[in-house]
């Protein structure tokens, strides 16, 4: 008689098989037998990463349920500050924008009293001024 040894690969629900690719295919293809039935101190091993095996089989969940829900279009990227209250006025594109020689934008114009009156135009100040410098 001679003793013989066998490896067993052992699932993370109990499940035995005779290679670890066999083994590591189930428990990918099982990921959620992982979190069944955990116990409160189990689930907090897991989480600690004191349990690594479980604590795997919990990451492959996370990312099955994450291609899932890109699959689905549920999974879109959160803006990351909180969205402005929405306004009547549609925003100005980036053409609309006047902007100086330089490509800076210009100050916003001030609002005159009456509608019919309009802001003169800078050639229109540089004459007043030349003319004021003339009177002078």
């Amino acid at each position: 008689m001679r003793p013989v040894t066998i490896t067993v690969y052992q699932a993370v629900d109990g499940s035995e098989f005779d290679t670890a690719a066999e083994c590591k295919a189930f428990e990918k293809d099982n990921a959620h037998l992982a979190i069944v039935g955990l116990t409160l101190e189990e689930a907090k091993a897991v989480a600690s990463r004191q349990d690594a095996d479980r604590a795997d089989a919990v990451e492959a969940l996370g990312k099955q349920i994450e291609k899932a829900r890109i699959a689905a279009g549920d999974l879109r990227r959160r803006p990351s500050r909180p969205a402005e209250p929405e306004t009547s006025e549609a925003p100005l594109s980036s053409q609309q924008i006047p902007t100086t020689p330089a490509g800076r934008p210009l100050p916003p114009a001030e609002e005159a009293d009456d509608a019919d009156e309009r802001q003169p135009t800078q050639d229109e100040m540089r004459e007043q001024a030349r003319t004021l410098d003339l009177t002078a």
